[in-house]
């Protein structure tokens, strides 16, 4: 879904990381938001696997913050596609209190389509957490929790070749989400499995109870890390204690050294195969 911005807007910043930027859009040819609907041998059950809710504590989820940006993108349900998804997933944002960044604003870096939220949010994985959202993995079949931004890329699940799709999740089975309009999340076989992004605790800390998915910094020096338990994962120390994490694409794996498993980094971030 191509994100719609006038040409006066296109040199905008790119590091205002909080700025609001009022949106104004016009048209782009070809974009669109609405998908193929996959055979009946494709689909697979929704909610076969959901994440439970001690799950979702442990990653940090807000309950409070991801129902009122729900309720806020519902109210999109019942009206038809204005190929404007990635306008209206900002809006939802904005109107729910999240400032929208200004590299994914309207004439920032990433603002030009729907799939370039999760480049922009994998390549500055501390402003996506300043923001209040953080990337979690789905299993095929896995619901996405309500309140997730979800995306898909370029061509996936029948959506445009050109610009991908985005939509908050607005339903508590995670059956339903919405962007400029509202519909049912495609998961099937073919589709695939989206990116997932769900809004977590201004304190960024799991609920109490809860074990990191990562190794200690305990003794470490500062730096990336490829975690021993996912090794889609990773994350960075400083002073000895987890400051960040970072998690590499479906289908990737984080690079080690092999000592210490150290991260090999790439662009200041570890890197993926």
């Amino acid at each position: 879904m191509a994100e719609r911005s006038s040409g006066r807007h296109r040199a905008g910043a790119y590091r205002a990381l909080f700025a609001i930027v009022p949106l104004v859009f016009v048209s782009f040819v070809g974009a669109g938001c609405a998908a193929n609907t996959p055979s009946p041998d494709d689909l697979v059950d929704e909610t076969a696997q959901d994440l439970t809710a001690q799950e979702l504590a442990c990653e940090g989820y807000d309950p409070t913050a991801a129902q009122k940006l729900a309720t806020t993108a519902g109210k999109r349900e019942g009206l038809r596609s204005q190929k404007r998804c990635y306008r209206y997933v900002k809006n939802h944002l904005t109107n729910s209190g999240y400032p929208v960044p200004a590299a994914v604003a309207p004439g920032g870096r990433y603002s030009g389509s729907a799939y370039m939220f999760t480049t922009w949010a994998r390549q500055n994985p501390d402003a996506l957490r300043r923001l209040g959202f953080k990337e979690v993995k789905l299993k095929l079949g896995e619901a996405p929790p309500k309140g997730a931004i979800i995306v898909w890329g370029r061509g996936e699940c029948g959506y445009s070749k050109s610009h991908g799709h985005i939509e908050v999740v607005n339903t508590d089975d995670g059956s339903r989400a919405c962007s400029d309009f509202c519909g049912r999340v495609k998961t099937s076989r073919r589709c695939g499995i989206p990116d997932v992004f769900i809004p977590v605790r201004a304190d960024g800390q799991a609920a109490p109870g809860c074990t990191s998915d990562d190794e200690s910094c305990a003794g470490k020096t500062d730096g990336w890390y490829c975690s021993e338990k996912r090794d889609f994962g990773s994350y960075k120390c400083a002073n000895e204690v987890v400051a960040l994490g970072y998690q590499c694409a479906t289908g990737k794996k984080c690079v080690s050294s092999g000592q210490g498993r150290t991260a090999v980094l790439e662009n200041g971030l570890p890197q993926c195969r």
